[in-house]
């Protein structure tokens, strides 16, 4: 079939793949969902341990997925642990995936002798494949050589493969950064060879390539060990690991700075531990999405900042065992490294904070600078926030009803108008300094922050959709960064460290404090701490990345008193309901909390609606899109951002 192609439809056939991946992620996003149906998993979702069990768990995630996931991968071995009954369920839900318009991967990691593991082709690629699937994932044990068969009968049948070059499991990193004792790469890494090796199928194409590697999020900074560089190479990285194995955003901008949207994260037992509930695992997905975009987003600017060498090869050896110029010759043909970057990103940043009202100042028209808060009123009437449950800056839009302990604590102290927070800490800058150098240092950080525009805080009462707000506004700007906080209480199921907060212990919290290490600091109910950590806003603001800080209307008074002592400049927004009756029937909707709490919660919002005067701007969340682009808009105007 591919012989009566000519050259032109050929190469386009060969690239179809990475053209199709390439459109999806930019459209959706970096993120692969996993569909790995563990026994446990099944469990807690009621389900069978079977075959049928693993298809109805699959068939869930794939709904979760559409429209938020660039990609779906199964892991295959947990259908075929059911013997004939798995592979049907399998070519059914693989079928389904199809029909969604899902781009699908199947990991079976397979691998072998060129002359037995081309039959591969015939279950996946050709027409009429049983189990068709975009794309595979290979195993290179056998050499990278003795996959160009199946390679290729993937390219000529418009799919992809995945090979894996660097795994996330410790013993991995000793086999894949051992020494090529003969060959073409003799002197480089093992991993070094494969990505070299993988990288030639993607020569002579425009934009990302159809063939890609394996690279995990867990590795670190044993990368440069490897050889490899990720930013040089042109087609897909699937990179697993994220979130529920340990890997976190730093860890992406170690492992793939540099790079040009060419990177696909997996996410598995994250989404599905929100699971079976539909509506919860949409949720996650879209939250996980939002943050592994941020953070990809973050590591590309590091290959803005560097010149860029049309002569440098495609894979770069950083290893000392690669330093001669003769193995770096070996692959001086590569193609060059300019994978198209899918993330449009902005040359300014802003850093937003939310806060919740407050009620002392109610009458007063102007703020405390004396400048006269602006409103911005939307023009739909519609859309709640049925899902908003934690005024402090934590789930990122998952939905956790649990987190209404820090809205209860606000609560009680709002109601006291003006009288003090009795279990509230404030950050203060007034500590004496032994080092006046340490002080002047610190001013210097704080100017270089503010170079992008002042420092933007978010507030609103509860239900009045912040968090809907800020998720729809990150949905269209994936560049906007949102703080996490850090609390001492302990995990809740489906919660990962560094996306819902960070988890630390009481000890580590207090030290932090007491080392100045965050913005401002609470606790809740005499029980857990929960605080804004500073340096990642300091961090973010010097970078020029817009930023949102959401936080309740306490802590929004504590920021702004403790960006006054660092000469902080803060914009404060306040995102109020289009009328109190409105919010009445959002509070009621939600249906996470009794009648005494909801009665409670609807006298403290008529308190912090009193302080909507408190706040340099207010937008009323008619409609969440709307209310989203008029705080984009802020943002924009704020930091000089062209639209």
């Amino acid at each position: 079939m591919i012989n009566s192609l000519s050259s032109e439809e050929q190469q386009a056939q060969r690239s179809d793949f990475g053209l199709r991946l390439s459109n999806s992620m930019a459209k959706y996003g970096p993120l692969c969902v996993g569909i790995d149906p563990h026994r446990k998993l099944l469990t807690d979702w009621g389900y069978n341990v079977d075959a049928e069990g693993a298809e109805l768990y699959a068939m869930r995630m794939l709904q979760a997925a559409s429209g938020r996931a660039a990609a779906v991968k199964f892991q295959s071995s947990m259908f075929e642990r059911y013997g004939s009954k798995g592979f049907a369920a399998l070519e059914r839900v693989l079928y389904a995936a199809r029909q969604m318009g899902i781009i699908t991967i199947v990991d079976c990691l397979h691998g072998g002798l060129s002359t037995t593991i081309s039959a591969i082709s015939d279950a996946y690629f050709k027409p009429g494949a049983p189990l068709l699937a975009d794309a595979i994932t290979l195993l290179p044990y056998y050499g990278a050589r003795s996959l160009g068969g199946v390679i290729n009968d993937a390219l000529n049948n418009g799919r992809g493969v995945f090979v894996a070059s660097l795994t996330s499991n410790e013993e991995g990193a000793s086999l894949q950064t051992a020494i090529r004792q003969n060959g073409d790469y003799k002197g480089k890494t093992v991993a070094y060879g494969v990505a070299s090796t993988v990288q030639k199928f993607n020569e002579g194409i425009d934009g990302m390539g159809s063939v890609g590697l394996i690279i995990g999020a867990t590795i670190g900074q044993w990368i440069n060990d490897s050889g490899v560089d990720p930013a040089r190479f042109t087609g897909p990285i699937l990179s697993p690991g994220y979130g529920w194995q340990g890997a976190e955003a730093k860890d992406l901008r170690t492992v793939f700075k540099g790079t040009r949207g060419n990177v696909l994260v997996t996410v598995s037992r994250f989404i599905a531990s929100h699971g079976p509930d539909i509506a919860a695992l949409s949720q996650a997905t879209e939250a996980i999405s939002l943050d592994v975009r941020q953070a990809l987003l973050e590591a590309t600017k590091v290959a803005d900042e560097r010149p860029h060498d049309t002569n440098a090869p495609t894979v770069v050896d950083m290893g000392s065992a690669a330093s001669t110029q003769s193995a770096a010759a070996s692959i001086s043909d590569s193609a060059d490294a300019s994978a198209a970057g899918t993330f449009a990103q902005s040359d300014h940043g802003t850093v937003v904070a939310a806060a919740e009202p407050t009620d002392n100042t109610a009458g007063d028209s102007t703020t405390a600078d004396g400048v006269k808060p602006v409103r911005i009123a939307t023009d739909a009437a519609k859309t709640a926030d049925a899902t908003e449950t934690s005024d402090h800056p934590a789930d990122d839009g998952v939905a956790n009803a649990a987190d209404d302990a820090r809205d209860d604590a606000s609560d009680s102290v709002a109601a006291a108008a003006t009288a003090a927070p009795a279990a509230t800490t404030v950050r203060k800058q007034t500590v004496e300094v032994s080092d006046e150098n340490v002080q002047d240092e610190r001013e210097e950080q704080m100017k270089q922050a503010m170079h992008g525009g002042r420092l933007l805080v978010l507030t609103g009462p509860a239900g009045v959709g912040k968090g809907t707000v800020e998720n729809a506004l990150r949905k269209k700007h994936p560049e906007v960064w949102v703080s996490v906080s850090a609390t001492t209480r302990d995990p809740r199921p489906g919660e990962v460290n560094g996306l819902n907060y960070w988890f630390m212990s009481e000890d580590e919290f207090i030290a932090k404090e007491a080392a100045g290490e965050f913005l401002e600091t609470a606790v809740v109910h005499g029980m857990a701490h929960y605080g804004t950590p500073l340096k990642p806003v300091e961090e973010h603001l010097a970078e020029g990345t817009p930023t949102i800080l959401e936080i309740d209307l306490q802590g929004a008074r504590r920021v702004k008193e403790t960006a006054k002592d660092l000469g902080l400049e803060v914009l404060s927004v306040f995102i109020a309901p289009p009328s109190f009756d409105e919010l009445v029937r959002r509070l009621v909707g939600r249906g996470t909390e009794t009648e005494a709490q909801r009665k409670r919660r609807l006298e403290t919002a008529k308190v912090e609606l009193a302080a909507e005067s408190e706040f340099d701007v207010t937008i009323v969340n008619d409609n969440v899109d709307k209310a989203a682009e008029e705080l984009w808009a802020l943002i924009a105007k704020e930091y000089g951002i062209s639209e």
